[in-house]
């Protein structure tokens, strides 16, 4: 959510010029005027809304409680297509708060996009698919996932427990770490595949809201399209025939309750390739794309 304490901050390969904000990553180019390049010069990462405002207002001698509802709508703005990245002062009270609202996006109480705020992180060509690379998609999945693994461990927890299968506790734990772990093999399987097309290292950064996570890259050719759709479920999917087959052998650690339930959580990723999840609207492009190029070659 966006507040007047809202720090506004500038992601990585996003410049500020004074005709335009330049996403380098995508190559797209967002012509802004003289007022809102005014009002953007001040953002460094560290003012808040209010205080970019009060400073702006001393400046020019604006009225405040006309330019602050236009900067908080600029930043929101500015947030939803992730050219600006926003966080929020150290406080316990807003980080409860926080935390309450994702509960009740989750639970579709709240909706809406002043609820939705959006969080840019980084895969730039410079970092390969190495360690940074997990890393920084490892942040990008607990932002976007990490509630509903918190639930799916109470849940199974409280199941196991109620069975009175010993070992409850960290098999569930068990249940939302892989869960996680799905999530990041999926978009890592995703970047890795895009990252050795044909063209060699290309930028990209993890779009992040509440409990959605994609990657945001340029369009390839309707065939690397393809394989990179393919690859992000590919990795948990397998993942979860190997632990299916310990389980049917005796070889998995722990109950066939616990090994089945990570069996789920991994398995279940092939169904992001259904519209209206974004694989599945992937492929949708991708297949629409295909047959236009085969038209397009035979009217040659």
């Amino acid at each position: 959510m966006i507040r007047d304490t809202t720090i506004p901050v500038w992601p990585e390969h996003v410049e500020l010029t004074k005709e335009a904000i330049q996403d380098h990553v995508l190559d797209i180019r967002h012509g802004i005027n003289e007022v809102t390049y005014e009002i953007l010069k001040e953002v460094d990462g560290h003012r808040s809304i209010n205080e970019i405002c009060n400073r702006l207002c001393e400046q020019h001698s604006w009225p405040p409680e006309q330019v602050l509802p236009d900067i908080r709508q600029l930043v929101l703005q500015l947030n939803e297509r992730y050219l600006i990245n926003v966080r929020q002062p150290p406080s316990l009270k807003v980080w409860l708060q926080e935390r309450w609202i994702t509960v009740l996006v989750f639970m579709r109480v709240l909706q809406g996009t002043d609820w939705q705020t959006r969080h840019r992180i980084d895969l730039g060509a410079d970092e390969g698919i190495g360690k940074t690379a997990i890393w920084r998609i490892g942040i990008a999945v607990l932002k976007a996932h990490g509630l509903l693994g918190f639930l799916l461990v109470a849940i199974t927890s409280f199941l196991l427990f109620a069975l009175d299968i010993n070992g409850w506790l960290w098999q569930g734990t068990g249940v939302g770490f892989f869960y996680l772990l799905g999530n990041l093999l999926h978009e890592w399987g995703h970047h890795v595949s895009y990252q050795k097309g044909k063209h060699g290292r290309r930028p990209s950064f993890l779009a992040v809201k509440r409990l959605v996570l994609q990657i945001v890259r340029r369009h390839t050719t309707p065939r690397n399209e393809w394989k990179i759709t393919l690859a992000g479920p590919l990795l948990p999917f397998t993942m979860a025939l190997v632990i299916a087959v310990m389980v049917w052998m005796d070889y998995w650690p722990g109950s066939h309750l616990f090994g089945w339930a990570v069996v789920i959580v991994l398995g279940i990723h092939p169904l992001s390739l259904i519209p209206p999840a974004e694989d599945g609207k992937r492929l949708v492009e991708v297949i629409r794309a295909r047959k236009l190029l085969v038209k397009q070659g035979e009217k040659s």
